[in-house]
């Protein structure tokens, strides 16, 4: 039998199942806040995707361009889901529970299979790596974010490949290597963020053998065609649907390489001391003609230099657990854009697929020296448990920050007093005129830092001009106040002025200018907009439309109606 390198040998894969038992109950227990929490920012994909799917059919999601990522097993688990669990009656929205539950299982699932991964591995103190996994604070923000399904899915595919690939390398057989690939293929169908796997795979023959043949390279192909077509459309996706026309980041290949270095400590320093987490961490800045700010690169690059000159004589496993760290980090440190760099260059759910080898690496570690110098009975077994219970902790409190947006905004603004978007999601949040004064000074707030931080034209600042323009408009409306309309009409002017090919933040403007009585201006504003935008959505005729027929003109409004009518219906409103 063939056995990886690794300070035992591994055991018959028959795992104990008391083992699998704690794993998952701990699991369960850590992350028992999600229980009674609800949806929150961008959950409401999950309306986008469950209304796409029953207007057009579940065949949608595989095979057109209308989603704004293309995720189409992600997409399927949902519509799966909301097939067995409907729709809250109270609310007429799915059932946050179920997805939550459901995102914590597949985590769990995810933690099993690491934890028999590193057993064929041959990695000491793998069930404890893997029970490290599964309560570890910085996986909170892909487990308790209904939105990040995408990420636990396309980790345990990504396991499960892994451990049908080992087994395939070990005792052969088609099917094993068959499986490994179609789990692989289904992984990056639900998130490209396993996009690495192939040069793990190769990384894996390294660790084993020291070097790479051509047989490795020809077993891996499947993976590397795979991974390929797969990025590609995972990139188009995102630049042309989810990105658009927006500017993410305005930096060069020299600020980008820069970056790599402070990320990648970044997470590093997280996945090692997992405190003061935050949903949107500050968003960085570089100045590359500073020779300071290169120094956290180059200090990588000194570190995996002298880890590539000890691996004969420390063995490769180090060099192996940190190769695998960056590969799994490559998508994510900034040389491509990514929508959510708009807000920040790094989240927690980012390193998810690479924590595993940290935790490998620290674990198997200490477990091979407590074994070398006969400390690993009864305090091992102490401190081990004492590590478990102190994460298990820490994972209960930042999974009770999900329970609502509200409560997850106001953390966020706790730990990042800088970042607009809490104050902007914070003034999306009132439900009522009551709460307008609190509204108002959040998305004043926002536009402070919006202009300091990225200056007062900045297309950001659109957004909350608009937002607030809107609930200015809807508080005149209930209270008849003159004041509150010129003020709504001056911020919604901005946003439109800001964001000239947004047709919404026009439709809102239009709206207020109605309850002005100013529908000619509303009208010519509108007729231009369509000039330049001949696509313009269906609630943009449709708005045109009942100012034309407000104004006695009938067969224009009638016009209007028609060509809104002839509007694909897909058309997300822009």
């Amino acid at each position: 039998m063939t056995t990886l390198p690794g300070s035992v040998p591994p055991r018959p894969d028959r795992p104990p199942a008391w083992q699998a038992a704690v794993l998952l109950g701990v699991t369960l227990l850590a992350y028992a806040p999600v229980l009674d929490a609800g949806f929150v920012w961008n959950d409401d994909d999950l309306d986008d995707i469950l209304a796409l799917v029953d207007r057009e059919g579940l065949a949608t999601v595989w095979f057109s361009t209308e989603t704004f990522n293309y995720w189409p097993v992600t997409w399927t688990s949902y519509w799966l889901e909301h097939e067995v669990f409907g729709d809250d009656p109270a609310t007429g929205r799915p059932r946050p529970t179920s997805y939550h539950i459901v995102n914590v299982l597949i985590h769990a699932t995810c933690s099993l299979l690491l934890w028999r991964v590193l057993v064929r591995l041959g990695v000491p103190g793998a069930w404890l790596a893997g029970l490290i996994f599964a309560v570890h604070p910085v996986n909170v923000e892909s487990v308790a974010w209904v939105t990040q399904r995408k990420n636990v899915l396309a980790m345990v595919f990504f396991l499960a490949s892994l451990r049908w690939w080992l087994d395939f390398q070990q005792f052969g057989g088609r099917p094993r290597y068959t499986a490994a690939v179609i789990a692989f293929l289904l992984g990056m169908l639900s998130k490209g963020a396993i996009v690495a796997c192939p040069l793990v795979l190769l990384l894996l023959a390294w660790w084993r053998w020291g070097r790479i043949t051509r047989q490795n390279v020809l077993q891996v192909l499947p993976f590397l065609v795979i991974s390929g077509v797969m990025s590609v459309a995972e990139i188009w996706f995102q630049h042309v649907k989810a990105i658009g026309g927006d500017t993410i980041r305005d930096a060069g290949l020299a600020e980008r390489l820069m970056a790599i270095g402070p990320i990648a400590w970044f997470y590093l320093g997280k996945a090692l001391l997992p405190l003061n987490l935050c949903f949107v961490y500050p968003r960085w800045q570089f100045d590359v003609s500073s020779i300071v700010e290169w120094l956290p690169a180059v200090a990588g690059v000194v570190i995996l230099g002298s880890a590539w000159a000890t691996r004969r004589s420390l063995t490769r496993a180090p060099l192996t657990a940190i190769l695998y760290y960056l590969l799994c980090l490559g998508p994510i440190v900034g040389l491509v854009d990514i929508y959510f760099f708009k807000y920040s260059l790094v989240a927690d759910h980012y390193q998810y697929v690479a924590l595993p080898g940290v935790i490998a690496l620290v674990i198997g570690t200490g477990t091979h020296l407590a074994r070398r110098y006969g400390i690993d009975g009864t305090p091992a077994r102490i401190v081990s448990a004492g590590l478990v219970v102190v994460l298990s902790g820490l994972t209960w409190q930042q999974s009770a920050n999900y329970q609502s947006p509200q409560r997850l905004w106001l953390t966020t603004l706790q730990q990042n007093p800088g970042c607009w978007m809490a104050h902007n999601q914070l003034g999306n949040l009132v439900t009522s005129t009551r709460q307008l004064d609190g509204a108002r000074e959040h998305y004043r707030a926002a536009l402070k830092l919006i202009e300091r931080q990225l200056g007062p034209e900045h297309v950001e600042a659109a957004r909350v001009h608009h937002n607030l323009g809107v609930l200015l408009g809807q508080a005149s409306r209930q209270a008849t106040d003159a004041e509150l309309v010129t003020a709504a009409v001056e911020h919604l002017e901005t946003a439109c002025r800001l964001a000239p090919d947004r047709g919404d933040y026009l439709v809102s403007l239009a709206g207020v200018r109605q309850e002005q009585g100013d529908q000619e201006q509303a009208i010519g504003e509108l007729q231009r907009f369509i000039q330049r935008h001949p696509g313009a959505s269906k609630r943009t005729w449709q708005t045109l439309a009942g100012l034309l027929r407000e104004q006695g003109r009938p067969i224009e409004a009638a016009e209007a109606l028609r060509r809104g009518r002839a509007v694909d219906p897909r058309r997300q409103e822009r």
